[in-house]
């Protein structure tokens, strides 16, 4: 240590642990220039260590900034600051990149802001922005964007504003988060609602059409013939005593006739509500069935094409494909106009497809995407058919180039 004195004794210690003193004498000059000197590495090693902790603090400030963009970015949630007094409006990058726009570029006001808002939402907007400033309140408002490109975002803020000791309004602050994909999958799930409720009418409907349809079949084939049946008995055992044997006999021959006529009545019927040929045949001999009948019936060729692979499918699965084929030919004898349909089954390691082609006249799809005025219900009942067994079906149709219905199920 060197004392600041004009004179200092200094002590040295000898090899022999015997100490010497000796007197030495420093010149006041140079002790206030080695006063000067460690009051300059002082000041300097203090401007040292300040510039290092204002180093950190910086850094540590750059790294929470970039964990915040990345972490608004993640979310698709910015923030901005507004002075009131000054109108200065203070965006986060999150915000210029939700808004389409350039932060070197663009420098944000409210009055550009509402420009990019959809005009049916701007009025509302406003008015509920002013409604809770002057009751000084945070708020929340959902709005929808117009970006350059011409494509809408759905958009929403919450806002918090702070008051100083006055209770004037010295700082608001919110966040902006883009809540497009959710108000998407909202609308799908609406949508999902509607198209379910519809479908539910559609079945109770179509429930009720075979319900009137099976009692009518019962009541004009079968009821009457059994009616008939039972007349000509009453008429034979009236008659027995006065008629031949080979007279009885022929009318026993056309009461076993007209038996036999409601036993394929009966059959038909029990056909039409669960199709037997499944049961015994499988799918491919229920689609040969069900292609003979139809041409037969409508007229129009039908080739049907594949086979059974070593093993039979799922019943739920066959019974599925077999009812979607019958509303596929349904709708080609009702719309189609056309003269010739391929039915056609595949199956590979994937699975098993159905394809039902005809080159009618075809339609626009987008003028059925969604069922209305007893039209289009028939491509939902098939689509919702396939997903009820694992599947999927799409139709491929234009104007004037036929219709294909692709069913396909992995069992």
């Amino acid at each position: 240590m060197i004392p600041w004195a004009d004179h200092e004794e200094v002590h040295t210690a000898t090899p022999a642990a015997e100490s010497t003193r000796i007197s030495a004498s420093i010149p006041s000059s140079r002790v206030n220039r080695l006063r000067l000197i460690s009051t300059v590495l002082n000041a300097q090693l203090e401007g040292d260590r300040q510039e290092e902790q204002r180093k950190q603090a910086e850094e540590s400030l750059q790294r929470s900034e970039a964990r915040l963009s990345r972490a608004e970015e993640i979310a698709h949630i910015g923030h901005w600051d507004l002075d009131p007094k000054t109108e200065e409006l203070t965006w986060s990058k999150e915000v210029y990149r939700l808004f389409g726009k350039d932060p070197k570029m663009y420098v944000p006001s409210f009055k550009k802001f509402l420009s990019m808002m959809h005009p049916e939402d701007s009025e509302n907007v406003q008015q509920i922005r002013s409604s809770n400033l002057q009751a000084k309140k945070s708020f929340s408002v959902e709005y929808r964007i117009i970006l350059t490109d011409g494509s809408i975002r759905h958009m929403q803020e919450r806002i918090e504003i702070s008051t100083d000791e006055a209770g004037n309004a010295n700082r608001i602050f919110g966040t902006v988060q883009d809540i497009t994909d959710r108000k998407q999958t909202e609308a799908e799930i609406i949508r999902q609602r509607e198209e379910l409720r519809g479908l539910a009418a559609r079945l109770a409907e179509v429930e009720e059409s075979e319900r009137k349809q099976l009692a009518r079949e019962l009541h004009d084939q079968i009821c009457q013939n059994l009616t008939s049946i039972n007349i000509a008995m009453e008429s034979i055992m009236i008659r027995a005593h006065k008629e031949s044997l080979e007279q009885l006999l022929s009318r026993l021959a056309g009461i076993g006739v007209l038996a036999e006529q409601t036993s394929e009545i009966a059959r038909n019927i029990m056909e039409g509500l669960r199709p037997t040929i499944l049961d015994h045949y499988g799918l491919m001999g229920g689609l040969h069935q069900l292609g003979s009948q139809f041409s037969k019936r409508t007229g129009i060729n039908i080739e049907v094409l594949g086979e059974d692979g070593d093993s039979r499918l799922n019943p739920n699965v066959e019974l599925a494909l077999f009812r979607i084929a019958q509303e596929a030919l349904s709708n080609v004898a009702k719309y189609a106009l056309a003269t010739r349909v391929v039915l056609k089954k595949e199956i590979d390691q994937d699975g098993v497809r159905l394809v039902i082609a005809d080159d009618g006249i075809g339609f626009d799809q987008n003028s059925v995407a969604r069922p209305k005025e007893g039209h289009g219900w028939g491509l939902m009942t098939m689509s919702e058919r396939a997903k009820a067994v694992g599947g999927t079906c799409r139709i491929e149709s234009q104007p004037g180039q036929g219709t294909r219905v692709v069913v396909e199920v992995n069992p």
